[in-house]
């Protein structure tokens, strides 16, 4: 699972991403995007976001063909 929550996000504060974080049982990361308001992450970090997207897909497709 990959959580991507703006540093700035007023309505779902840090704080909840956080606690949806350390809840989860399953493999995580968590990526805080600072100055990102709510749904901005994207234009605040476009390269970044996308390389850390592409590189999740691609290990996530990594581990099916594995098996795991």
């Amino acid at each position: 699972v990959l959580f991507i929550h703006g540093e700035e996000d007023a309505f779902v504060p840090t704080w909840m991403g956080r606690a949806l974080y350390e809840a989860c049982a399953a493999p995580k990361q968590l990526w805080l995007v600072p100055g990102a308001r709510h749904a901005m992450s994207y234009a605040v970090a476009h390269k970044e976001y996308v390389r850390r997207l592409c590189a999740f897909f691609g290990r996530a497709a990594l581990a099916r063909r594995a098996g795991i």
